[in-house]
């Protein structure tokens, strides 16, 4: 796509390489450096388009894509790689630059055939350019989707090994003085490896004064096949998971890394069999992530605190501020990795008494729940475990008891031994 209205879908006459760059756009010129770039030209899309038999091993560009109808889409078909031998340890990357689209816009990948190629795989959601455009362009936030229908597959290479997929919003850009604010990736699609998933943002910097980051959100309707790993959260990213007609975004794992968050946006959106991992990184100094019930409730296998380093480190399952009932049941809960028992902490947040539930199947030991923290309930409260029955079982669930006052204690202390003196005389009597 040369020029608005001019479309140019021949497969590419030459293998771009490690590093080299691809584009889909306006005046995108000899290897993207064309002078009389201006970021106010668009290939202005009203309709579906396909753009397929495309060969790359490199980075393809999408820029100065605007759409002006509902109906607007393009869809990108990478072919395979198999039949280049010069493709050891590169990379794809798929990213969005100075593209004017709203919500509604959908830009559908179909990557089925990636897999062929040795190296991971990114794909980038960048809203913005690092050149200078209009500063009224910068608050828009544009999506990337993963339309139904397409599937991200990524299949073993020659030596039945997976490289790893990572699907990525980009780091803020500085431009005029003002941060960006990139869209999110909604994926409707089914993602099927055997290799590492990774999301993330493009590095920790979602601090950043004025920085929005967006989130990933599952909404599919089909269920994602993982590997053991599942799919892993990094460098403060916000996951949501939303899948419909009883889809699950993964039965193995979802470890949450590094300040990450994964939250539910319906109920029973992780596998009865799956662990989810509040999980330290090397590099994340003691921080795990967040798991976010959000007014719903799941069932998983195991629940873990995790850390990579010896040491002490925190994770947090928050009930969300809410006015329903919500529960989380887990079969076991663990202390796992080379964590530091003294000091680490499940901080359990915007839990409310009587209306959220922590359910086990097994009872905790001392070692457990000295690392549970109730926040908000710190002072004048205890942790109490309960037999219960919940759907059918018998379960353990851990909740909190007032501590009486010293006065009201004294008192209650007294009634006892009088109850005591009573029920012995009485025997004696008997």
């Amino acid at each position: 796509m040369n020029s608005p209205g001019t479309y140019n879908t021949s497969p590419a006459g030459f293998l771009p390489g490690e590093g080299d760059r691809a584009y889909i756009g306006s005046y995108s010129g000899f290897f993207g450096t064309d002078p009389n770039y201006q970021s106010t030209n668009y290939v202005k899309v009203s309709t579906s388009v396909t753009v397929s038999q495309l060969k790359h091993q490199g980075t393809f560009v999408v820029r100065g894509i605007s759409a002006i109808t509902e109906d607007a889409s393009i869809n990108l078909v990478l072919s395979p790689f198999n039949s280049y031998t010069n493709d050891q340890g590169t990379q794809t990357n798929v990213v969005l630059d100075n593209c004017q689209w709203d919500e509604d816009f959908h830009l559908s990948i179909n990557v089925n055939l990636f897999s062929k190629v040795s190296g991971n795989m990114y794909i980038y959601n960048k809203s913005g350019s690092s050149r200078e455009d209009p500063v009224e362009n910068l608050a828009d936030k544009k999506n990337l989707y993963f339309d139904a229908g397409y599937k991200i597959e990524v299949l073993p290479d020659a030596d039945g090994n997976y490289n790893s997929l990572y699907i990525m919003n980009a780091k803020s850009d500085e431009v005029n003085g003002h941060n960006i604010h990139t869209g999110d990736i909604i994926i409707s699609s089914k993602i099927k490896t055997g290799g590492h998933v990774f999301l993330a943002l493009d590095n920790a910097q979602q601090a950043v004064a004025g920085y929005t980051s967006g989130v990933i959100r599952f909404d599919g309707s089909e269920s994602n096949e993982l590997s053991a790993t599942g799919i892993q959260l990094i460098n403060g990213v916000v996951v949501e998971s939303g899948m419909k007609e009883g889809a699950q975004v993964s039965s193995t794992a979802i470890q949450i890394m590094s300040g990450s968050t994964f939250r539910l946006l319906a109920s029973d959106q992780v596998g009865d069999s799956a662990s989810v991992l509040l999980k330290n990184p090397t590099s994340a100094g003691g921080l795990g992530g967040v798991f976010e019930l959000n007014g719903f409730s799941e069932k998983i296998a195991t629940l873990y605190l995790y850390s990579d380093p010896a040491q002490a480190m925190y994770g947090i399952v928050d009930f969300g501020q809410n006015n329903v009932e919500q529960v989380l049941w887990a079969s076991t809960y663990m202390l796992g990795g080379n964590i530091i028992v003294d000091g680490s902490q499940l901080i359990i947040k915007n839990y409310v008494l009587g209306e959220d539930h922590l359910f086990f199947n097994e009872s905790l030991d001392d070692e457990k729940l000295a690392t549970f923290v109730f926040e908000g309930y710190e002072n004048g409260y205890k942790i109490v475990e309960n037999i219960v029955e919940h759907e059918g079982a018998s379960v353990y669930e851990y909740t909190l008891a007032a501590i009486p006052e010293p006065a009201l204690a004294g008192v209650l202390i007294g009634v006892a031994a009088v109850a005591a003196a009573v029920v012995k005389h009485r025997r004696r009597v008997a």
